[in-house]
């Protein structure tokens, strides 16, 4: 395969013409125009220079401004091939297949319909970034466009890729150029190549940095909500708590936890059952459905009737998420489903290790609670059962009390009357004495002696 790579064409350049003259010597006109050619060609190539820098520079303010990459790729190829005259200019990716990225013609309005195929050995061997020249006959690549029949006879490659950037390759196709104008060319195409492949990487890593960011920002924002939501919810749990203990009955606690867990829980249904099993019986201490005030101290439910769960006997949370899939419901949750709940669960109340009620959350929707509900109700949990236990205790209490202090008040007003009694046993015991006194006087004024004893001690002998 003939070709020229750009390897070989960074040659150091010939020393410039030196023209020595001696002082006595005149300079001819010969070589006064000669020394003028030489010069007309330096200011060229300085020009040339200085429109080289002058592309560069304006290839890369142009690109910098761009974050797409169609649109970079078109951009240095157009300001490429019009400035140096290539009527054909184009950038393709090689993987999975050659596929056109960004193509320029002078032909057309439009760039022309092209398709290419690449020699897989020349792309793995050929080094990155540096150019390959030589005739389109010879190039390792066959190129198929709609223009003119052999119009091109010389092609430009310059592979590139790396990690950020997928494989591709810069294409430029040269029609009346020379040999040797293309070929001082090919640092001015490896550059502009170049710096359109790292404005590309560098927008692939902007992008990944935009992503991460965002990415970052939102889990930033996600994290900040869940913390957010977390001290919201502590902080009604605290509230919830002191209000649950300052209850002075179990109807007060449910009340209390009704009126704040209904919000807490977004439920559509929750109630508070208290386990008298002493009575065989369930006490419902609360009840609320939504769009009904709530109902303390309610009915009670024979043990039998109201199936308790297994799993809350046993200390564990019990989970319904759809009703309508249990085969055959009992008669509790068939009057749930009439009070339109179609999900729900319950969690026990514990005390000392024994399971004192539960307390049952009921949703609108099949699989409407979450993790979040259920670790909420297990710690509303534990401080209900503690304040209901605390409740019943005090109940309890103030009823003895109340009882004891009835039977003291009762005992007291007997042994008032005793007292009362006896004291007035001793007023007439007095009066007795005082009677028994005048009569002995007069029996010894009569100057009688009594005949009898004095059995209470109370007459003297006579």
């Amino acid at each position: 395969m003939r070709g020229i790579s750009s390897s070989s064409m960074h040659q150091r350049p010939a020393s410039p013409t030196c023209w020595v003259f001696s002082r006595k010597s005149p300079m001819t006109e010969d070589m006064l125009h000669a020394k003028i050619l030489v010069l007309e060609e330096e200011n060229a190539l300085l020009a040339e220079h200085a429109e080289d820098l002058l592309l560069l520079g304006s290839v890369a303010e142009e690109i910098d401004a761009l974050e797409e990459e169609g649109a970079i790729l078109e951009t240095a190829l157009e300001r490429i091939a019009i400035l140096k005259d290539l009527p054909l200019a184009g950038c393709y990716t090689l993987e999975p297949e050659p596929t056109p990225l960004a193509l320029y013609s002078l032909w057309h309005q439009h760039p022309p319909q092209t398709s290419l195929e690449v020699d897989t050995r020349w792309w793995k061997t050929h080094p990155k970034g540096k150019a390959w020249l030589g005739r389109s006959t010879d190039a390792p690549i066959r190129l198929h466009l709609d223009a003119p029949a052999n119009s091109l006879e010389h092609i430009i490659l310059i592979p590139v890729g790396n990690q950020w950037c997928p494989a591709g390759l810069f294409m430029f196709a040269s029609t009346g150029h020379s040999r040797r104008k293309l070929r001082a060319m090919l640092p001015l195409l490896e550059r502009v190549s170049n710096m359109t492949a790292r404005r590309m990487e560098n927008l692939t890593l902007l992008r990944m940095q935009r992503a991460f960011n965002a990415q970052l920002e939102q889990r930033v924002a996600e994290r900040t909500t869940a913390l957010e939501r977390s001290l919201q919810r502590l902080r009604t749990l605290h509230t919830l708590d002191e209000a649950i203990l300052s209850a002075k009955s179990p109807s007060g606690v449910a009340l209390t936890a009704l009126e704040r867990l209904r919000v807490l829980l977004s439920c559509q249904r929750i109630s508070i059952a208290h386990f008298a099993r002493e009575r065989d019986e369930v006490h419902i201490l609360g009840e609320w459905t939504a769009g009904t005030p709530p109902l303390v101290d309610g009915v009670r439910v024979p043990w039998e009737e109201y199936q308790v769960a297994p799993e809350v006997l046993q200390g564990q949370v019990h989970t319904v998420p759809d009703v309508q899939k249990m085969d055959a419901p009992p008669p509790v949750i068939r009057h749930l489903v009439g009070k339109k709940i179609f999900a729900y669960f319950n969690v026990p109340l514990i005390v000392e290790q024994r399971v004192i009620g539960a307390l049952n959350v009921g949703y609108a929707q099949p699989e409407a609670f979450t993790q979040e509900h259920l670790d909420t109700a297990r710690e509303v949990a534990a401080t209900l059962a503690i304040a209901i236990h605390q409740a019943r205790l005090r109940t309890e209490i103030e009823a003895y009390a109340r009882t004891l202090e009835q039977r003291v008040a009762e005992r007291t007003a007997e042994l008032e009357r005793m007292v009362a009694l006896m004291a007035g046993r001793e007023v007439r015991m007095a009066e007795l004495k005082e009677v028994i006194r005048q009569l002995q006087e007069q029996l010894r004024d009569a100057g009688l002696t009594p005949c009898a004893t004095d059995p209470l001690g109370t007459i003297e002998t006579l």
